[in-house]
């Protein structure tokens, strides 16, 4: 069992591009994610970073989501071509024109992707009173859409990549805790070698968190280790 100062761990407020680097660089399968009083939460597995793609796909848009703007518009070379003032948070829905259900546009505090420059998608998002716009696959933007940006005090960015990889770079900048696998078997720590030999052959886990009878990390093991 891996423990002690060996042990890396993440907090589930931790964004999943610090997630990303430590799994990438210690080609982990898995690190183990707790809360603020320590306990085991779940853990974030490397094959749902790779699957960020899938994500986009099947996320629930339907939820608010916390994320740091400057952050995202900073990795993805974007630009605020208004709105410069907004608050380094952004706390709403998130919004992916032809994939997000326009339903779910009634929210004013909603993130808005667009992945082509259309003045008249970008205009009649604005008229629904969203928060932002990002328009992808775009430098600059033209200054009638940036003036009435201003006036309907909607925050417009202009990012050069496409849709895809902004929406990744946006999913890289949000806490762990919206990605974490919560369901996954666990071990307590007293458990017999061969006991826990024999259930981890009936999963598909690259590794698995080892708890206290209180839910308090104590360790991970591998397949390796067995």
């Amino acid at each position: 069992m891996i423990k002690g100062s060996e042990l890396i761990t993440l907090h589930e407020d931790d964004v999943l591009e610090r997630a990303r680097d430590i799994i990438t660089k210690n080609r982990f399968s898995f690190l183990p994610v707790t809360d603020d009083r320590g306990k085991c939460t779940g853990k974030i597995t490397a094959l749902r970073i790779a699957g960020l793609t899938e994500e986009i796909i099947n996320f629930d848009y339907g939820r608010e989501v916390t994320f740091k703007l400057h952050t995202f518009i900073k990795s993805v070379g974007g630009e605020i071509t208004s709105g410069e003032s907004i608050l380094s948070s952004f706390t709403g829905k998130l919004f992916i024109n032809g994939i997000s259900d326009k339903r779910l546009l009634t929210n004013p505090e909603t993130f808005i992707f667009i992945s082509h420059y259309d003045e008249n998608v970008i205009v009649d998002m604005m008229r629904r009173g969203v928060s932002v716009v990002v328009v992808c696959g775009l430098s600059t933007m033209d200054r009638g859409i940036v003036e009435l940006a201003r006036k309907k005090g909607v925050v417009l960015v202009a990012s050069p990549k496409d849709i895809l990889s902004s929406v990744i770079h946006l999913f890289l900048t949000m806490p762990i805790k919206d990605f974490v696998d919560r369901e996954h078997p666990t071990f307590k720590h007293y458990e017999r070698v061969r006991s826990v030999k024999k259930e981890i052959v009936k999963y598909n886990e690259g590794g698995f968190c080892v708890l206290d009878d209180n839910g308090f990390l104590k360790g991970v093991i591998t397949r390796i280790n067995y």
